[in-house]
């Protein structure tokens, strides 16, 4: 991703909040096609990406992105495993680029979750009565051979993001939950 970043020319701010984009007019050319502005100053670019999770379409709405995708349902599945002293140097991340999941540290207490796209997403609709069929899954009727296809994959996934943890989870567990997503498609 450093290497990325500079041979890219590729500009990171951190520690700013986004408070609106505009278009910088044709005699600006040497600005910057567009302009962020945040609680501290304000930035040029060619290029903007609006990765917000909260507050996006907030920000669209100020240079008139009309972003109507609609949503979709989905059934993401995790394992969860108790805290592991192997992997406790791991901080919470989410991966977005790509194959893409996340891993969260909770307290040594509470323990340790993985999920990894594409074996995590069950299923993806926009049909309702559709989606009532993950119920049982939800409730922890699984199919025959559905949690140990679960943790395995899940473990290979890890294993590949982290080759020199290759401890096995202990004692894992497989649970999931809906998602209401925005858009029409997956992300991969």
């Amino acid at each position: 991703l450093e290497e990325a970043l500079v041979t890219q020319s590729i500009k990171m701010v951190f520690g700013r909040r986004i408070t609106s984009v505009s278009r910088n007019g044709p005699e600006n050319d040497t600005l910057g096609k567009l302009r962020v502005v945040t609680n501290v100053s304000h930035h040029d670019f060619d290029v903007v990406v609006n990765c917000l999770w909260e507050g996006r379409s907030m920000i669209d709405k100020t240079i008139d992105v009309k972003f109507e995708s609609g949503t979709n349902y989905r059934y993401k599945v995790g394992v969860k495993f108790p805290f592991m002293e192997e992997f406790a140097g791991l901080p919470s991340f989410t991966i977005i680029n790509g194959e893409y999941g996340d891993f969260v540290r909770y307290k040594r207490d509470t323990g340790m979750y993985f999920s990894f796209y594409p074996i995590a997403r069950l299923g993806m609709t926009t049909n309702e009565t559709e989606m009532m069929e993950w119920d049982r899954i939800a409730e922890g009727n699984f199919p025959n051979g559905f949690q140990k296809y679960q943790i395995d994959e899940h473990q290979k996934a890890f294993r590949n993001l982290f080759p020199p943890l290759k401890y096995p989870f202990k004692c894992p567990s497989v649970g999931g939950g809906y998602i209401l997503a925005n858009g029409n498609t997956d992300i991969l």
